[in-house]
């Protein structure tokens, strides 16, 4: 169905100045942030738990008047990862060929894609990985870059030893 942006800003909030962004912006606290287009489509970023999803279709029926809860769908997952030590990602690139890309001078970390993910790997033992709706690609990955960092630590690091701030089942 197509909205109303201007009269749904007027009813709920939030922002629509639509020269700057074509949709409305909706802040929703401990939900996430809401962005309605004209043509009835909604984007939600920023919810923390799979857990969230059933709030945020009710809060949709809710502010439409619908009969029934729209459906919802995961296309993306952002996670967070902190390796417990620094990571050696100048070797890394020198072993991972065209799957990766480092110029430190333009930005500090190092660009992975690995099957349909792409993690950025800061030197202070952050990545940050994208790409996938499965939180089990992110396990993968996770662990294979804890394996390979270790490797080229020079030495066997404790398993797991990294700790996922992320989306959560």
């Amino acid at each position: 169905m197509e909205i109303d942006l201007k009269k749904l800003a007027e009813e709920i909030g939030g922002e629509y100045r639509h020269r700057r962004f074509p949709g409305l912006i909706k802040r929703f606290n401990g939900l996430g942030t809401f962005l309605f287009f004209k043509n009835g489509k909604v984007s939600i970023v920023g919810i923390k738990s799979y857990d969230d999803l059933p709030r945020a279709s009710y809060l949709l029926k809710k502010l439409f008047n619908l009969s029934r809860r729209p459906k919802l769908f995961v296309k993306n997952v952002v996670v967070t990862v902190y390796y417990n030590d620094w990571l050696p990602i100048e070797k890394f690139a020198s072993i991972c060929g065209n799957e990766c890309f480092y110029e430190p001078k333009v930005f500090p970390a190092l660009s992975y894609n690995h099957k349909n993910i792409t993690a950025l790997i800061f030197g202070s033992g952050k990545v940050i990985m994208s790409g996938s709706n499965k939180l089990e690609d992110y396990y993968e990955l996770a662990e294979y870059l804890d394996n390979v960092f270790s490797t080229l630590r020079g030495g066997a690091q404790d398993n797991k030893a990294f700790s996922m701030s992320s989306f959560s089942k």
